[in-house]
């Protein structure tokens, strides 16, 4: 999936699919947090965060965290900041 031709009337359907806590960790990568310091700020382990990335890319249909970051920043610049 070309995450940046992606119609900004399909982002709202896209994101719908994460959950609170993949968004939440996805909010976290994008301000730079690395898996380790995710995992201890959420009180989590670092697999478990892991695998809420590989959730949420599934859910959404990208390849890796760079298209989900990019996708999530999308979103957020035109609908998420509202919410």
């Amino acid at each position: 999936m070309d995450t940046l031709t992606i119609p900004n009337s399909t982002l709202p359907d896209l994101i719908n699919k994460l959950t609170p806590r993949q968004m939440e960790i996805i909010k976290m990568l994008m301000a730079g947090c690395s898996n380790k310091e995710t995992a201890s700020l959420l009180s989590i382990k670092r697999d478990t965060v892991r695998k809420h990335i590989v959730n949420a890319c599934k859910h959404i249909g990208v390849e890796n965290r760079i298209q989900l970051i990019v996708l999530y920043a999308q979103w957020w610049a035109t609908e998420g900041k509202e919410q």
